[in-house]
């Protein structure tokens, strides 16, 4: 995918260099950006469809978002931490058409935010140069996002929101340059205002961009009295998103929540340590972001010889537009570069802040030095599409040594379900929830709401706030169990366990860490999860009225056997309402073989038979198992009454086979035989039987 844009898009960039009637058409520049989201697109389509979480802040936000079913998202319906409540909001689109937040819709959204950024960032410097600038400037960088594995470029990120927005902003003001109007200025300041609100990491680039927006503003302006009424609409054009949340949540009684959670809490997070600059250390080392750095870099040292040339050599004066663009990248570089280095944190995902500064540096760059090149065509012979060319080369054999230098990622060998874009796999669909259900994942497992379909309790969708010991975490911790008794969840899993992410001590971390919660679990809930050894999975809970209410429904078990089975594999384990394969809640066949499992019924006589639903396996974090086709036998005596073969849905989504009241069969017991399997067994994960 990536030869095959680079080499279309080369051929584009050379008839625009050497055609001047083809660089004025509009055409050849959308084809281009067209081509090159959907390379992006198609590049990541195995991407949205990996059903696990490749960084817990994308699960996070997708759960924040589930909240906007009760109202706008604020910080009196979810708490998102250190990324604001526009991060998640951009997410809440597949309600509009009645569908599940997804982590496919999740990263989905993601793709088009990083393509409209780029494009955003095209226009920009086309209306401060020209389309040949703005093509060479983009494409390298489009190119990369193409064929980068990188986990934390290739996810939904918090910086994505905000870079799209910069971008935006950007090219409406450079609409204002080019066009003197005024305008494009006020739209330009919406967007700056909404940074803020999608990740404060990201403001310090909105306030340098908003400075430039203020300079423009005055400079356009004939009269004083002009001066002054812009500058006024300017700024409260910039305070609008600020108006939209604060005032409802001030009215809601929510701005001590606004204050505590997004600045002070955070402050105090990272009290203690000692801050260090990690941006060379993360050019140095993320999956060759570095490329990009050093072909811009290489770029702007000879633009600025190119540049020192033109003005003391040839006499030249460098034209306004580009030094519109040297200007707005000199403030650009080092504003971005502080907002990435702010947090002192070596995270991958704070570089993607950079892509606007490296774009307009590109171009500023690409600017100088194709005027060099214009003064100097005779003497040299160069032209600029040789010049395109040779960019170009460099960053095709860049994108080379990419592929050939990332891992393997996780997702081209492991077993898992093809998501879809807008149904969730509920993988806590035997517990039968309601649609108003609400339930709490205690610790640090956002895609607990995300897979199951059922929104959080609190406006918590992680525990941190609550556990880490902070001179707020009894506000935090009170305000907990404020939310959970007003919305009395039904379900409540404790995911804290070894095999968790960052939260793994049940007894330091779990929900016996919070006596107060463990207190009302006690009295009003009753764990339905029985693992051998609790502590080594999540535990789940039902409130008492609903887990008596399942408990009628379902069928029991008076035993499960196995034909054959993996050491430490057990099949009692499919009985045992742990659904998560964070830990050994499964059952697996031995090598290469399907298996076999018998299981018969408690009751003492023939039991009507409602609904079978069976959870299949991926032998947990290696996915190297799952179970494609089964026959199931229902017997009665010792006699098979009934006999169905079925398809199985990978892991976490329930396969389900229901029968209508008039063709309920009745049985003893149940046996099923694994007749197909992937890669190098089969197993199964949970098995349920319903009566109604």
């Amino acid at each position: 995918m990536t030869i095959t844009f680079f080499l279309i898009s080369s051929l584009i960039l050379w008839l625009v260099s050497i055609d001047t009637s083809f660089a004025c058409q509009r055409k050849p520049s959308i084809i281009l950006l067209m081509l090159g989201f959907l390379c992006l697109l198609i590049s990541r389509w195995t991407i949205l469809e990996f059903d696990q979480v490749i960084n817990p802040d994308e699960a996070l936000m997708a759960a924040n978002a589930m909240q906007s079913h009760y109202g706008w998202l604020n910080w009196n319906f979810a708490d998102t931490l250190t990324a604001g409540p526009l991060d998640s909001m951009v997410l809440t689109w597949p309600y509009i058409f009645s569908g599940d937040i997804t982590l496919f819709s999740t990263r989905l959204t993601g793709v088009v935010l990083l393509g409209l950024a780029l494009t955003s960032l095209y226009g920009t410097i086309c209306s401060l140069g020209n389309s040949r600038l703005a093509l060479i400037s983009i494409i390298p960088i489009y190119t990369y996002f193409i064929a980068t594995n990188n986990f934390d470029f290739i996810h939904y990120t918090s910086e994505l929101l905000p870079v799209f927005l910069i971008s935006v902003s950007l090219y409406f003001y450079s609409l204002s340059l080019r066009s003197s109007s005024f305008f494009p200025l006020i739209i330009a300041a919406l967007f700056l205002g909404c940074i803020p609100f999608g990740k404060l990491q990201a403001t310090p680039i909105a306030i340098a961009c908003g400075g430039c927006v203020l300079v423009s503003t005055f400079l356009l302006a004939s009269t004083t009295v002009k001066r002054i009424t812009h500058v006024v609409i300017i700024a409260i054009a910039a305070c609008v998103p600020a108006l939209l949340f604060l005032v409802p949540l001030t009215i809601a009684g929510g701005l001590d929540d606004f204050m505590k959670s997004y600045f002070f809490q955070q402050s105090l997070r990272i009290q203690g340590e000692e801050w260090a600059d990690k941006v060379p250390l993360l050019v140095r080392t993320t999956s060759n972001f570095w490329l990009i750095v050093y072909a811009y870099g290489v770029i702007g040292l000879i633009s600025v010889g190119a540049y020192l040339s033109n003005k003391y050599v040839n006499q030249i004066k460098t034209d306004a537009s580009t030094l519109r663009m040297f200007n707005l990248s000199a403030i650009l570089l080092p504003t971005s570069y502080f907002a990435i280095s702010l947090p002192g944190r070596p995270f991958t995902h704070y570089l993607l802040l950079s892509i606007p500064a490296i774009a307009i540096t590109g171009g500023a760059c690409c600017a100088a030095f194709a005027a060099f090149i214009e003064c100097n065509k005779k003497k040299f012979s160069l032209s600029f599409a040789r010049f395109a060319v040779v960019v170009f080369l460099g960053t095709f054999f860049g994108m080379l040594i990419i592929s050939s230098n990332e891992a393997d990622p996780k997702w081209k060998n492991y077993l898992f379900l093809q998501g879809k874009a807008l149904t969730s796999p509920r993988s806590l669909s035997w517990l039968l929830p309601l649609e108003s259900d609400r339930i709490i994942c205690w610790g640090w497992r956002s895609e607990c709401y995300v897979d199951s379909a059922i929104r959080s309790a609190t406006r918590e969708a992680t525990n941190e706030n609550q556990l880490y010991n902070t001179a707020l975490r009894g506000y935090f911790r009170s305000r907990f169990l404020q939310d959970m008794k007003k919305t009395q969840p039904a379900f409540v899993i404790d995911t804290v366990a070894p095999g968790s992410f960052h939260f793994v001590d049940p007894k330091t971390e779990g929900i016996q860490a919070f006596p107060e919660l463990q207190k009302l679990i006690e009295q009003d809930y009753q764990m339905v999860s029985s693992v051998k050894s609790p502590d080594s999975c999540p535990r789940v809970y039902v409130i008492k009225s609903r887990a008596a209410l399942i408990e009628t429904k379902l069928v029991h078990f008076q035993s499960i056997t196995a034909k054959e089975s993996m050491p430490g594999f057990d099949p009692s384990s499919l009985d045992d309402g742990s659904v998560f394969e964070s830990c050994q809640d499964y059952w697996l066949a031995p090598d290469g073989v399907g298996g076999t499992v018998n299981v018969k019924f408690a009751s003492i006589s023939a039991t009507s038979i409602k609904k079978i639903a069976i959870l299949n396996t991926r032998n947990g974090m290696l996915g190297d198992r799952s179970s494609k086709k089964v026959v199931i036998r229902l017997m009665l005596k010792g006699l098979v009454v009934n006999s169905f073969e079925m398809q199985l849905n990978r892991f976490p989504e329930w396969t389900e086979l229901y029968f209508s009241e008039s063709a309920m069969p009745h049985a003893d017991a149940m046996k099923i035989d694994i007749i197909s399997f992937d890669q190098k067994g089969g197993g199964l994960n949970e098995l349920k039987v319903y009566r109604e």
